[in-house]
């Protein structure tokens, strides 16, 4: 297990801005193109409230 947080933190620190302290900026920036391109798929009514 120590040997995959030492890859996660060395992975993280290879991010750009990382240096800056701002490592999350990539993957926030990833995901949200990610979420305007993937088709929406929360079509049920079950959980409208009436």
């Amino acid at each position: 297990m120590n040997q995959t947080v030492e890859f996660l933190a060395n992975l993280v620190n290879t991010l750009p801005f990382a240096k800056a302290s701002l490592p999350w900026l990539v993957p926030a920036v990833v995901g949200i193109l990610l979420s305007l391109v993937l088709p929406n798929k929360q079509e049920s009514d079950v959980f409208e409230m009436e």
